[in-house]
């Protein structure tokens, strides 16, 4: 399953507070877009009182390129090219220091930026659909499904077996900090157990190749030290609902 958005509405989610404020971090996300002519943000995380301190990882439908910008005053952005719309693909951000950042598309990694950024600030919000600047802007137009972000720095291969169709919860359970599957419309979270609030009014759609972990699987992780933080019991009752499947 997945959450269509649409731009004009706009649709988008928010959660009031910042999952993450300093680098290193990995953002991911599945999405299906029908954009070929402004930036689309897919996951963002920021200051919501300015425009100038956020990290985003989003699209640009003009230039065809996925992005993992990081802004303080001014921005700079990793990129790879090039997206193709209206088919499901996988983009990620990875930010490993302050003058080190990629962007992925598919698994496949694009030129460093080195540019030294320090983004600072107030970090207050998240953003699904949408960046993180004071107004509402760079929305999703299309699907969007299985958006997460971990405190580190992903290796190659892990973002390549996201993008293979792994589940967020089965690459670094440890060091994942935000998973929304985007299963429903509710936009529930499952590490901390928070629900997003909806602007617009989003629909639900089919989903990419993505395999859900088991029951099994996930109570695993209670094994060795590699606990899901803040995995809820209402977040198990959607995934023994969910059970083993693909979407």
């Amino acid at each position: 399953m997945a959450v269509d958005f649409t731009v004009g509405t706009p649709d988008f989610y928010k959660l009031g507070s910042s999952i993450r404020s300093v680098v290193p971090m990995t953002l991911v996300g599945w999405g299906f877009t029908t954009n070929t002519s402004t930036e689309a943000c897919v996951l963002a995380v920021g200051d919501d009182t300015t425009t100038s301190h956020e990290f985003a990882l989003f699209v640009d439908g003009t230039s065809g390129e996925v992005r993992a910008m990081a802004r303080s005053t001014a921005s700079a952005a990793a990129v790879k090219a090039t997206i193709t719309t209206s088919v499901w693909e996988h983009y990620a951000a990875k930010y490993i220091s302050n003058v080190s950042r990629f962007a992925y598309l598919n698994g496949v990694v694009g030129t460093e930026n080195t540019t030294s950024r320090t983004v600072a600030g107030t970090f207050d919000e998240t953003g699904i659909g949408v960046r993180i600047t004071g107004t509402s802007v760079n929305t999703w137009d299309g699907f969007l499904a299985h958006v997460a972000a971990y405190d580190v720095a992903l290796d190659d291969a892990e973002i390549a077996s996201l993008a293979a169709g792994t589940s967020p919860l089965l690459i670094r359970p440890q060091s994942l900090i935000f998973y929304c599957p985007l299963v429903n419309t509710t936009a529930q979270e499952l590490v901390a157990g928070v629900t997003l609030t909806a602007s617009g009014v989003p629909t639900n759609a089919a989903g990419p190749p993505v395999m859900w972990p088991s029951m099994q699987e996930i109570e695993l992780f209670s094994v060795g030290g590699l606990t899901l933080p803040g995995f809820h019991g209402a977040n198990r009752g959607i995934m023994r609902g969910i059970n083993r499947g693909v979407g």
